[in-house]
């Protein structure tokens, strides 16, 4: 990552830890195992049509699907607050750079056989890692409207089952089901060579079945990916598998440092905005490894009038970690020319031929507004060096006239 203020490269890993990620990649979610009491009103019909025909009433066996219209992200809060031992979300998130819940996945079905659908939810807490969402429930709607948590048992991440140990290949990631009365968390199953993104050994399947007040495990079943046909054409998309734009926006790896993290937040205490926030993502072979790259351009709390002052690309390497390649700042002349001249900021990435740009709007004179630019744009062309991207070529586009 790159802070246009002061030239930011930073080594980047897709397995560092964060000070607000508390659990292993592998550590299965958290589960509140206490029924939530907070009342949710369900609305009231001024009359009761009358009863269905008997014709209708065979053909209608669908389950009650009132529960997708009530917030799950309110009882995921009070799931999660009740699991750190916390009454507020500024307590538990006082030491996390995120300041909530955000549901991943939903699920509906029948589990208890009440005739009522109930909802499987995951969701990212303040404190989740770069392992996929953190927390994991399931509610029902009680008949007097108000939402109700489902117990799961309660199992160690690698307690056997059936005699194997069913953590082997996984690194988190989950997403839930409901299929066939069951309540299943999926896992992508991964490879010892696999990155850190994309699992490629298939899914794995945990499979709960409700047993009079809990949710129990009944089985673990893998589903093994067959092998694509014929060889892959075009550069390795895997990085496109990675939430880029979470990770660096929650600074997940340490892109910022901590001490300029703390300025930020003292800089931008008063101002609301979120410190760090990637705004475009493009991908693209940039160093011609067959695998594609992670273009990126965002805001600081802190910019200005000058545009986006958040910049860089991030690689993903074979052994799942992600690193930043630097981009060479240049300064002064380039090729007896003053690049710099009628340049203003509002910079943009862009990738022209397999190489990457960075894009400035050229100004005609000191007059003109910052959205008045009516010199064309200038574009500094950079080349990969084994090591970094250096500097290769400066050209306007288009080209001043010669007078």
């Amino acid at each position: 990552m790159r802070l246009a203020a002061d030239k930011l490269f930073v080594l980047l890993s897709i397995f560092a830890s964060c000070p607000a990620c508390t659990r292993p990649q592998a550590t299965p979610p958290q589960r509140s195992a206490r029924p939530l009491a907070a009342p949710v009103p369900r609305p009231v019909l001024a009359t009761q049509p009358s009863p269905p025909s008997a014709v209708s009433q065979a053909q209608d066996i669908s389950p009650d699907s009132a529960i997708r219209r009530e917030d799950l992200e309110d009882v995921m809060t009070i799931s999660f607050l009740r699991s750190v031992h916390a009454t507020n979300l500024h307590d538990a998130c006082k030491n996390a750079l995120g300041t909530g819940i955000e549901i991943s996945t939903k699920a509906f079905g029948d589990l208890d056989g009440d005739g009522r659908e109930e909802a499987a939810v995951t969701a990212f807490s303040c404190q989740a890692g770069n392992g996929g969402p953190d927390l994991v429930a399931v509610f029902t709607l009680n008949p007097n409207g108000t939402l109700r948590e489902l117990p799961i048992e309660k199992r160690k991440w690698k307690e056997p089952f059936k005699g194997r140990d069913p953590s082997l290949g996984l690194r988190g990631q989950m997403t839930v089901a409901i299929e066939n009365d069951r309540f299943i968390e999926k896992f992508p199953i991964f490879k010892e060579t696999d990155p850190g993104c994309c699992g490629s050994a298939g899914t794995r399947k945990f499979i709960y079945r409700w047993r009079s007040d809990t949710l129990v495990l009944e089985d673990i079943v893998d589903l093994t990916i067959p092998p694509p046909p014929g060889g892959p054409t075009g550069p390795s998309r895997a990085i496109r598998g990675v939430d880029v734009k979470k990770l660096l926006d929650d600074n997940t790896f340490g892109l910022v440092t901590g001490s300029e993290i703390e300025d930020l937040k003292q800089e931008c205490a008063d101002n609301g905005r979120d410190l760090l926030d990637i705004e475009n993502l493009d991908y693209a072979d940039l160093d011609g490894d067959g695998q594609e790259e992670a273009i990126y351009e965002g805001f600081t709390c802190m910019s200005g009038t000058g545009g986006m002052d958040l910049f860089g690309v991030v690689k993903l390497m074979p052994d799942g970690k992600l690193v930043d390649m630097p981009i060479m700042p240049h300064e002064g002349r380039f090729k007896g020319r003053d690049v710099y001249d009628r340049l203003r900021g509002h910079m943009s990435l862009a990738v022209k031929n397999g190489k990457l740009v960075e894009v400035y709007p050229v100004y005609g004179d000191e007059k003109e507004c910052e959205a008045c630019s009516s010199g064309g744009q200038r574009q500094f062309i950079f080349q990969w060096d084994s090591s970094r991207f250096v500097l290769a070529d400066v050209i306007d586009v288009p080209e001043p006239s010669v007078h």
